[in-house]
């Protein structure tokens, strides 16, 4: 934005484009200009100021997760206790609720946290959780913003509807977005991490 207002040429930005709704997302709008004070992946997102101490120990961890396998719990109370402040800011949290993805701080320094969400749908990856957290995980790269994974995934969501709508592409999109992705990326595993499986 910048280089296009030093050279002359029209910024269009959230406001232009947002209209009569701009209120509706003033608390969204403050949170995402928080991280992406500028447009490029030239320069570290900025730092804030935290309350919580980066060696602190979350013993509420250790009842998060329950004995039993087959057990589903809830991410966000992991992701919650972990993030600076316990500020979450979750992207398109209606969408493959099976998978979470969104912004946070750590340490101050902003990050993209991408999750299998248990407590829905067992955490499975499906063709719209594989494309929502692709497209997060290349929007994050784009914009400089390191990732954070929160593993705890059974593997792909079987049947003949995921099949014929193409889960293995999709899926494949998934595993791109990581490898291509040049941000720092660090993953927690949380209970399992299962991949597609063939027969024989």
């Amino acid at each position: 934005m910048d280089l296009a207002a030093n050279s002359g040429a029209p910024v269009v930005g959230l406001i232009d484009s947002g209209g009569a709704r701009i209120q509706e997302g003033i608390d969204s709008l403050a949170g995402y200009s928080a991280i992406f004070q500028r447009n490029n992946n030239m320069e570290e997102p900025p730092q804030q100021r935290t309350q919580d101490d980066p060696e602190r120990r979350d013993r509420g961890l250790l009842h998060v997760v329950p004995d039993n396998p087959n057990q589903p719990y809830d991410m966000m109370d992991i992701i919650l206790q972990v993030v600076d402040d316990g500020d979450f800011m979750e992207v398109h949290e209606l969408y493959a609720r099976n998978i979470i993805v969104g912004f946070a701080r750590f340490d101050g320094r902003p990050v993209g946290i991408v999750a299998q969400q248990p407590d829905h749908l067992a955490g499975l990856l499906d063709i719209n959780a594989s494309t929502k957290a692709a497209r997060f995980i290349r929007f994050c790269d784009a914009f400089n913003v390191p990732l954070v994974t929160f593993i705890d995934v059974p593997g792909y969501m079987p049947g003949t509807v995921q099949e014929h709508g193409g889960i293995i592409k999709h899926g494949a999109k998934l595993l791109y977005a990581y490898a291509e992705a040049t941000v720092p990326k660090t993953a927690s595993l949380v209970r399992k991490a299962y991949g597609a499986r063939t027969s024989p």
